[in-house]
């Protein structure tokens, strides 16, 4: 009897912190990865659409429990360049965002789980040269979704690996004759996720 309850005691504490990691609270997460820019080919031009280019990305967020999250975050690329002979031509981009996170648990060292929401983006273009006035800036608010994964190292570190899909964004190219092209932002990025 001695034996079981002991047992049971040991049991109790090597469970309590694994359940107060899953009882929620706030944690903060900051990353970098690629935003790769869709539909970015400047209209009635022979120039190629953007490349992809390096992202920074912070968040903060609440766990409510073990399945569920809120989540605001900002993120924002480097330059994606494209060089002529006689000019170049830079997309780059920020975006604020805010979503619900949805959490499924593998296992205590896995997770998987996506997120929903709206994307606030900034996209500017610029130019020198030959393209220097075709520049703007460019705002729109998207629905944004995104996947991901999580390795947790102890109840507090975990490592985030995401993909984010920030929605489209109508950029304005000031060319002789003005034309829009409808800029996709797509996010991949990997993380530090810190518990409190």
């Amino acid at each position: 009897m001695k034996k079981s309850i002991l047992a049971l005691a040991i049991l109790s504490a090597t469970a309590a912190p694994a359940f107060a990691e899953n009882s929620g609270g706030f944690y903060g997460e900051i990353g970098s990865g690629v935003v790769a820019f869709s539909n970015s080919t400047i209209p009635g031009t022979n120039a190629a659409a953007f490349g992809n280019a390096a992202a920074l990305d912070v968040a903060a967020g609440y766990r409510f429990n073990s399945m569920l999250a809120a989540e605001v975050g900002y993120a924002m690329s480097g330059d994606a360049i494209n060089s002529y002979t006689n000019a170049t031509t830079t997309l780059k981009a920020s975006v604020a965002q805010v979503a619900v996170v949805g959490t499924y648990s593998l296992n205590d060292s896995f997770d998987l789980f996506g997120k929903l929401g709206g994307a606030f983006t900034s996209i500017t273009l610029s130019g020198t040269g030959a393209a220097a006035t075709w520049g703007s800036s460019n705002s729109s608010s998207n629905l944004l979704w995104g996947l991901g994964a999580q390795y947790n190292i102890n109840k507090h570190f975990g490592i985030r690996a995401q993909y984010e899909n920030l929605g489209n964004t109508n950029v304005v190219v000031n060319t002789t004759t003005p034309a829009t092209m409808s800029v996709g932002v797509g996010m991949t990025s990997v993380g530090i996720v810190y518990s409190f």
